[in-house]
């Protein structure tokens, strides 16, 4: 698809809504987990499968690192007119990611015991979790494999196929979950089991797909190539997004080790209230992602005036969304966070943590918006630094500080904090160091 020959308002559409759709499918994929196990009434139910929960930011790292920084690298060549080099892109990221994930498999069912005591579990929680975690190894090759071929083929356009990739998955994940979970009675590892089976599903379509004409682009492996001009460019594209999801691991086992201290309940109504939280700030996730492979192609084509256009077009609707989204889940908190456990003091809590939570949500995707621009514009440092910044150098002693200072309450408020003092440099360095504003671009 030529970016270029489309109107503005078509193309942020037809690129846009696809990735928000998939972000909000896959949380609707991470959330049904715990939703069934929530109808079980046992909190250490919730509690091991949410302290397992970093695993799945640790697994995305291949599709971010090879399929994120693909999609970039091939909206570029697409860009400059390089039917050559977007073919070696294509395939370097399709049997890149299929190795990763491989490794990545053997490696987390090896260490799954050594995992789940580094995730805080404890007591009951403990074998949930480890058990969660040996299960869910064996669907890793294929969760790695298609969340990377699921952002690669935006590059191309290709944002619909992504969808319905990302959508078989997560539709027979919710239909298995409800059905091993609740039916078959095997808790915490129906869960597992339905994972393992919709990213197999998930994979499949991609290799059926990409292997036959429509996708338009070879994956062969004949196109494979460790050429440093195409190996390096996608894997430099993919590092800041790979590092931040790293990152997010990092933080999230540090965190939900505080939290863990809290007690059953209070890892519950966290739990619950992040995923509630997450639809406002994942909707601002899909609009940035959706217009990342439009950024890079702009880049390509070294049009600076029409990538401007486009990411100021972007970052209003961005702003928009999260506000409205905002605002819709603190006036139906409460209830939001009784869908998932009718327990009282689940709900109590939860309302409060996320009416802290949500002080930040409106401009927080300004944050996804800015690492993915630098990304799509060949200045994978300065996306890294951005990240860096929020998650590592703000978050963890933000965390740790007002935890000690205030509590339970503290620990709730460090991740807007943290987000609004890195929103506020994300501002300043775009006008610095974008090459489409302020001094650098004059």
């Amino acid at each position: 698809m030529e970016f270029k020959d489309m109107k503005a308002s078509k193309l942020m559409l037809r690129m846009c809504i696809p990735s928000i759709i998939t972000i909000l499918i896959m949380e609707i994929y991470h959330m049904a987990d715990i939703f069934f196990i929530g109808q079980l009434g046992n909190t250490a139910m919730v509690s091991g499968l949410s302290l397992a929960s970093p695993i799945i930011a640790l697994v995305s790292t291949v599709g971010v690192l090879v399929g994120g920084g693909g999609s970039s690298a091939l909206a570029m060549m697409l860009g400059k007119n390089s039917r050559e080099n977007a073919e070696h892109v294509v395939s370097f990221s399709y049997w890149t990611s299929l190795f990763l994930g491989l490794v990545f498999g053997l490696g987390l069912f090896a260490f799954s015991s050594s995992l789940a005591s580094l995730f805080g579990a404890r007591g009951e929680a403990y074998r949930y979790c480890e058990q969660y975690i040996r299960i869910f190894s064996i669907g890793v090759p294929f969760m790695c494999f298609a969340n990377a071929m699921g952002s690669l083929i935006r590059g191309n356009g290709k944002s619909y196929q992504s969808l319905i990739g990302n959508m078989t998955g997560t539709v027979l994940n919710i239909i298995l979950d409800p059905l091993f979970i609740l039916v078959f009675k095997m808790d915490v590892a129906g869960a597992a089991w339905a994972t393992v089976v919709s990213n197999i599903a998930s994979a499949l379509f991609y290799v059926v797909y990409m292997n036959g004409r429509s996708f338009g682009i070879s994956c062969s492996i004949k196109k494979f190539t460790l050429r440093k001009d195409i190996s390096l460019l996608v894997l430099s594209l993919g590092v800041p997004m790979a590092f931040m999801t790293v990152l997010n691991f990092v933080t999230g086992t540090l965190s939900r080790r505080v939290l863990a201290s809290y007690g059953d309940v209070a890892v519950s109504a966290q739990s619950i209230t992040a995923k509630v939280v997450s639809f406002a700030t994942m909707l601002q996730m899909g609009i940035a992602m959706g217009m990342q492979p439009v950024f890079a192609y702009f880049y390509g084509a070294e049009d600076k005036k029409t990538l401007k256009d486009y990411f100021m077009k972007t970052a209003i609707i961005v702003v928009i969304a999260g506000t409205a989204l905002t605002l819709i889940c603190f006036v139906f908190g409460p209830t939001l966070v009784r869908f998932f456990m009718d327990n009282e003091e689940v709900v109590k809590l939860g309302a409060r943590y996320l009416n802290i939570m949500l002080i930040c949500a409106p401009v927080a995707g300004i944050h996804t918006l800015s690492t993915s621009f630098f990304q799509a514009v060949k200045k994978p440092m300065t996306s890294l630094s951005l990240s860096v910044i929020r998650d590592g150098l703000l978050y963890i002693p933000l965390m740790y500080a007002l935890s000690a200072m205030y509590g339970m309450d503290g620990y709730v408020a460090s991740r807007p904090v943290s987000t609004f003092i890195s929103v506020t440099v994300c501002v300043f360095v775009l006008y610095f160091k974008s090459g489409i504003f302020g001094k650098e671009q004059q």
